[in-house]
């Protein structure tokens, strides 16, 4: 995934937002301080698999949009929450996490987890970056876009997808802040920032 956020994160720079990768500690690789895209650590706190960043509404009271990479994470759902609280749209980067296989797996907490967190943060994106058509099937069957326009972008890593780019264009027309992007996440480094 490293190499996803990074070519994510700059191909939004080239087609002019300033993006910020929020991180929870480690060492910015020397190949992003040419990059323009920001890397700014954030303090996490909680135990190893459920951290969160406390300071997370300071850090994207001005954003346009926030970006959250993978699902079933504790940071996602509090990020979710923070950006809804702010009217800060989201867009959700699940990398296949809601294939129906992988919804099967570790179905003891991940029920729970869906009912309690995952389906209010899924049911709230601004839109749903996937690799490949079957994810649309995956996100339908779990109810996103039957209630509201489901805005979903079929794109590896390029910013050339017209829905994706759309998502971007409304929130940073919805909102005052110049265009500023967050991908929000708790890896250890800017190199895993997810």
């Amino acid at each position: 995934m490293t190499n996803a956020v990074r070519h994510w994160s700059e191909g939004f720079v080239r087609a002019g937002a300033e993006v910020v990768i929020a991180y929870e500690d480690g060492e910015v690789p020397d190949s992003w301080t040419s990059n323009k895209v920001e890397c700014r650590r954030l303090r996490h706190i909680g135990p190893s698999r459920c951290k969160i960043a406390p300071d997370l509404e300071d850090a994207i009271k001005d954003a346009d949009v926030l970006v959250l990479h993978s699902a079933w994470a504790p940071h996602n759902n509090w990020a979710g929450k923070v950006a809804r609280r702010l009217g800060v749209p989201y867009v959700l980067e699940p990398r296949g996490a809601y294939d129906p296989q992988i919804v099967r797996r570790h179905r003891l907490w991940k029920k729970p987890w869906w009912w309690t967190f995952e389906r209010e943060l899924l049911m709230n994106a601004r839109a749903v970056h996937v690799f490949f058509p079957s994810e649309i099937q995956h996100l339908r069957s779990l109810g996103y876009g039957c209630d509201h326009p489901a805005v979903v972008s079929i794109s590896p890593t390029s910013v050339g997808s017209s829905s994706l780019a759309t998502v971007f264009a409304e929130a940073t027309a919805a909102r005052t802040s110049p265009s500023r992007s967050w991908i929000s996440s708790r890896r250890k480094s800017a190199r895993g920032a997810a």
